[in-house]
């Protein structure tokens, strides 16, 4: 999916273009053509999963090691039906390629990543593939805790070692007041306004959707299902999204971008708190009831069962931000026999 580029002096880049294309029939042939069959050749007619890789339940539960599983066979299926050997031609042919490939398919990036993986991939294919992309799908799970402290510095509990150095609250979200409320905080990962930044581009045009999957069975601002160890997902994370959306694509020569979240959800549950979605910020795009397989663990030496029920797949939009971005409370349902000790 990355284009290799050998550097060759200028002198024999331009023999061999002048070459391919006075011997070449392939070349010759009108340019509308040539892009049709690029198009049947590399355009999936499902999207592309870049990046497919989850933890065991049985390591979320303690019985195992903690380490990522990837699913090899997701990330090279969708790639093994399309023509890639032409992204591998002529200087020519490559280019034209890519610009097709880039720009008429789905990426997608599900599972565990921390979002490191979307960096290191938009940079990779660089800038000017990065230019004709138009649809990129990341899976969002909610955000690491931390416990906010009333001077605003917060403590970091030792089951999110995962976290890479980040552990107080963005900056970008400032506390209404001191002293602060006490309770569990979203921390967010800074790796996301990189991928927003990446996507940003040089063209007036090009219009990008981003689709953020949650992975989680509740929706930002709203608690659907209320159990026993419920946690709420603040609007932390939508909020600093839409401001950076705002920010990098406020001048019209970079393009524009559409954020787009999905969500599925307890059909009965998302019915009950509909209007209350719609009131912490949320503008309803599209919503449908569809089947869903879901895992469920049974123990250490058991396989997962599977479980197919109904939910509601709702699209989403955050709604345009009004007055100065702060930071959300802390998780009404706090509990503070999680809250962590100095020493952790």
């Amino acid at each position: 999916m990355h284009i290799s580029t050998f550097n060759q002096p200028p002198q024999f880049n331009t023999d061999i273009k002048s070459r391919n294309l006075s011997q070449s029939k392939f070349l010759s042939l009108p340019a509308e053509i040539r892009f049709r069959i690029y198009s049947y050749s590399l355009v999936s007619i499902s999207p592309i999963t870049v990046w497919s890789a989850r933890i065991p339940v049985a390591s979320r539960f303690g019985f195992a090691p903690r380490a990522l599983v990837w699913d090899r066979k997701a990330m090279a299926r969708d790639l093994r039906r399309l023509s890639i050997g032409l992204l591998r031609c002529s200087t020519s042919i490559a280019a034209d390629a890519a610009h097709i490939f880039y720009r008429g398919n789905k990426f997608c990036f599900f599972g565990e990543h921390e979002y490191y993986p979307v960096i290191t991939w938009l940079d990779k294919i660089g800038m000017e593939n990065r230019e004709c992309l138009r649809n990129l799908q990341i899976s969002v799970d909610q955000p690491p805790r931390a416990w906010q402290l009333p001077d605003g510095s917060c403590l970091r509990p030792q089951y999110y070692s995962t976290i890479n150095g980040y552990a107080n609250r963005h900056p970008q979200l400032p506390a209404p007041a001191l002293p602060c409320k006490e309770g569990e905080v979203d921390i967010i990962n800074p790796a996301i306004e990189t991928i927003i930044s990446l996507l940003a581009g040089y063209s007036s045009a090009r219009k990008v959707t981003l689709y953020l999957q949650l992975t989680c069975c509740d929706m930002p601002g709203v608690t659907l299902i209320e159990q026993e160890d419920m946690t709420q997902f603040s609007m932390d994370l939508p909020n600093l999204v839409e401001k950076w959306r705002t920010a990098y694509f406020s001048n019209k020569v970079c393009g524009s971008l559409e954020v787009i979240w999905i969500a599925e959800s307890s059909s009965e549950a998302y019915i009950q708190k509909r209007d209350l979605i719609e009131d912490v910020g949320w503008e309803i795009l599209q919503e449908e009831d569809v089947e869903i397989i879901q895992k469920r663990y049974r123990g250490p030496h058991e396989p997962e069962l599977e479980l197919a029920h109904w939910v509601t797949r709702s699209l989403l939009r955050r709604k345009p931000l009004i007055g100065p971005l702060m930071a959300a409370d802390p998780d009404p349902y706090t509990d503070w026999y999680r809250k962590p000790r100095p020493s952790e």
